[in-house]
């Protein structure tokens, strides 16, 4: 939570102290509860025991936050860099045993998980005809994924890390409803021949003012990889709010 504070805090002096003129930088706060719907792993991918996280273990929701720092040079395009950080915790008791990253835990033991998916990415956007009732962007997200699976009983702990860049395709629509309301979908996706990214996010957005913009949706984050270190997929589910300010 210190470091989420921290990161939020650079980003709005960034913001404030590189803003040339008005409107040109934006900051967006999103905050609500997060739920792993589904989650599946073998480590490694080849040889380790299938665990549904989500089936026997107690996976707790979890809050979260997203911040986002966009330069917007002009209406049409955007630059931007988003930080997510997102850890679940759970507990559960396997009837069998589990072979997880060299570390064999029996059967019928008490054990601990952590699953960390903190993600940072760098966005390009190109959005046509922003000035229409319905308008739609495209463009490309450079994405780090920070990911961890750990496993513990008490005397020992496995535990597997996964730091990589995925490109993702990046793309946004809006429908501007009303004069203050817009219905907006937005996200990054792409799918190869190992694995599958989506984040998807569908809200409706109020223009409190000027340069401020609230919105409430729903978001979902899908997809994994099937490669011989690691083999995992989930799905994570959020409620959100967010707020965003121009400046």
């Amino acid at each position: 939570m210190a470091r989420t504070v921290t990161v939020i805090s650079l980003l709005l002096l960034g913001a404030a102290g590189l803003s040339a003129s008005a409107d040109e930088w934006s900051i967006d706060f999103e905050n609500g509860v997060a739920s792993n719907g589904f989650n599946r792993f073998r480590v490694p991918g080849t040889t380790g025991t299938d665990v549904t996280l989500t089936e026997t273990f107690r996976v707790s929701p979890t809050y979260f936050t997203r911040t986002r720092l966009s330069y917007h040079p002009n209406d049409r395009e955007t630059w931007s860099l988003l930080y997510a950080p997102l850890t679940f915790r759970a507990t559960g008791t396997s009837p069998t045993p589990i072979a997880f990253y060299g570390v064999n835990f029996p059967a019928n033991t008490p054990l601990n998980a952590t699953y960390q998916f903190n993600s940072y990415r760098l966005t390009y956007r190109h959005d046509f005809h922003p000035e229409r009732r319905f308008h739609f962007g495209l463009g490309l997200t450079a994405k780090i994924r920070d990911a961890l699976i750990k496993l513990s009983d008490g005397n020992q702990t496995a535990a597997k890390t996964d730091l990589g860049f995925v490109p993702l395709l990046n793309f946004a629509a809006k429908w501007r409803l009303g004069r203050k309301w817009t219905l907006t979908l937005d996200g990054d996706a792409l799918a190869g021949p190992v694995g599958r990214a989506e984040d998807v996010m569908l809200a409706f957005e109020y223009k409190l003012n000027h340069s401020t913009t609230i919105r409430a949706g729903y978001r979902v984050v899908e997809g994994g990889a099937d490669i011989p270190a690691v083999y995992n997929f989930s799905r994570i589910d959020y409620g959100l709010i967010g707020v965003e300010r121009r400046f």
